[in-house]
């Protein structure tokens, strides 16, 4: 039986500017005061205050509707049948519609202090709360003892009716620039890589995830005439195994309990583009010029390397009593004789290259040219603790994604997207519907065939928040993987003007598996997919946006 999907996406959003600052206005001069001639006068220049506040950030609101998203596979697919179809409720009669919406609030505050340093912070208020997914009742309840008497929402709490928190804070990082050449960089900060094939900082509104890394970074420019050239270092701290925190001093400080078990990783970058809001308006401004003829290219190259010797994440079985009440890969409440170092020798090499390059050949018209390429390089010894059975992982993968785009005025978009990622001959996508890489416990890796005899791991994962449809990558598969796809696209502004946009775009994706022994049926092609979008623009303050995918 032929079966589809379809997706409806509503979005709204706010974006939110505020600038606090104590500038004090320059006053006009008194009245009856001669007015001589003036030169080289910073009388209405208004200081910049040392120390002020921004806040960007956004509201969503994101309402979905899924028509027959399991693909009549019922059992394996990520998405199931609404409830009302399940064994113990059969009483649907062929119900195949999930509906609901979901709201996040964004706050990003920057401390401006000086010329030279700021600390930067990202908080997620209510951060993709399901409405009426914590209605405040209770069985021994008086007021509320079932939902249908609950008179007010309860705020989502970790381990009590969410499974988040209300309020979530994902990064804080300083920031520290020394006379314009030196920028230096410490905390927990987004990863951003080119286009975001491989890592994604997930800074678009309608991004879910994002990448954020530990991280010491430091920048410097490399002098040249022709084109700006920086190059970048940083020292990564990807997990630092078994963290110690006395449990009568819960508030203090807590240390790292061994070197060895550490998971470090470095990077070296070199690249060429703006980096700087006065540098990027100077972009955007010879862009927009009449008459230029221009070929602006944009370039970055980057190594990263990461070693772990040891590893903390299982425990000593021989104590039965005192160590097996906590699961694994955790570090809290976990006792000190209870951690069991583990030999891992893990080493990873990942080179990502991204370029970029924008052409006006004549007034109106524009042509973009951008790609990124990823390679995965990476030897683990040990993977399952089982005294001499080898349990060893060789990963070799690599993704590539190609923009074309061509652009007439500000209202025509043409565009064609060609992505790729290396697929492997082992069960399962590797992302939403089951990992082929360990077994959840020592014991079950020989019995677990899809682990143990996948020695040599090829599947290539883009970053899940490089979005490419709405459909067959982002709800049903997690990603982009084992896939080859083309996507042809057109976009239109039919309403620009005053502030306000109105425009549609028609794109098509068709996409077939590299390997096919990989998918759930054995089959090459995935399909083509149709997707729909009308998006509003007030002002660059508010968005509406209504897609359709098929």
């Amino acid at each position: 039986m032929q079966t589809c999907s379809s997706r409806l996406l509503v979005v709204t959003l706010c974006f939110l500017l505020l600038v606090v600052s104590a500038m004090d206005a320059v006053g006009a001069e008194p009245e009856g005061k001669k007015k001589g001639p003036r030169t080289n006068t910073d009388h209405d220049v208004k200081a910049r205050p040392y120390l002020f506040f921004e806040l960007h950030g956004y509201f969503r609101l994101r309402s979905d509707l899924f028509y027959r998203l399991d693909l009549g596979v019922k059992d394996t697919a990520r998405y199931v049948l609404p409830l009302s179809e399940n064994k113990a409720n059969h009483r649907g009669h062929g119900a195949n519609t999930i509906a609901g919406a979901n709201i996040r609030l964004r706050l990003e505050p920057t401390l401006n202090i000086g010329e030279s340093w700021k600390i930067h912070a990202q908080f997620d208020v209510l951060d993709n709360l399901v409405l009426g997914s914590t209605p405040n009742f209770h069985k021994d309840s008086a007021l509320s003892p079932l939902a249908f008497f609950t008179r007010t929402g309860a705020p989502p709490q970790d381990g009590t009716n969410s499974f988040i928190d209300s309020i979530r804070v994902k990064r804080v990082w300083a920031e520290w620039t020394l006379f314009n050449f030196l920028t230096a960089r410490i905390g927990r900060m987004p990863h951003h890589l080119g286009l975001g094939m491989l890592h994604n900082a997930g800074r678009h509104w309608d991004s879910d995830f994002g990448d954020s890394i530990d991280r010491l970074y430091f920048e410097v420019p490399i002098p040249n005439k022709r084109i700006p050239l920086r190059i970048g270092a940083s020292w990564d701290y990807f997990s630092e195994g078994a963290i110690s925190t006395l449990g009568s001093d819960y508030f203090g400080q807590g240390y790292d309990l061994d070197q060895l078990d550490d998971f470090h990783q470095w990077m070296v970058i070199f690249y060429s583009k703006p980096v700087s809001v006065a540098e990027k308006d100077h972009r955007k401004e010879q862009l927009n010029s009449v008459g230029l003829k221009s070929v602006f290219i944009d370039w970055s190259v980057a190594n990263l390397f990461r070693v772990q010797p040891l590893a903390t994440d299982r425990q000593d079985q021989r104590l039965p009593s005192l160590c097996r009440s906590v699961p694994d890969s955790t570090s809290i409440g976990v006792l000190y004789d209870c951690y069991a170092l583990s030999a891992r020798d893990a080493f990873f090499w990942i080179p990502d290259v991204w370029f970029s390059l924008n052409f006006q050949p004549k007034r109106h018209h524009r042509f973009r040219i951008e790609a990124e390429f990823a390679y995965v390089f990476a030897n683990i010894k040990t993977t399952q603790v089982l005294g001499g059975t080898d349990s060893r992982k060789q990963l070799r993968q690599w993704g590539l994604v190609t923009q074309l785009e061509y652009r007439y005025k500000s209202r025509l978009r043409i565009g064609l997207e060609v992505g790729v990622a290396s697929g492997d001959n082992a069960e399962f996508f590797g992302i939403l519907d089951g990992q082929n890489l360990v077994a959840a416990k020592d014991s079950e890796f020989l019995s677990t065939p899809t682990v143990a005899n996948n020695r040599r791991v090829l599947n290539f994962k883009f970053n899940r928040d490089y979005h490419v449809d709405l459909i067959l990558f982002r709800e049903l598969i997690g990603a982009v993987t084992n896939a080859l796809y083309i996507k042809p696209s057109v976009h239109y502004w039919f309403i620009d003007r005053d502030g306000h946009r109105l425009g549609g775009e028609l794109a098509l994706i068709w996409a077939r598996a590299l390997e096919k022994d990989a998918t759930p049926g054995n089959v090459v092609d995935y399909g083509v997919e149709t997707d729909l979008r009308l998006t509003y623009y007030f002002r660059e303050l508010a968005i509406a946006r209504i897609e359709y995918g098929m």
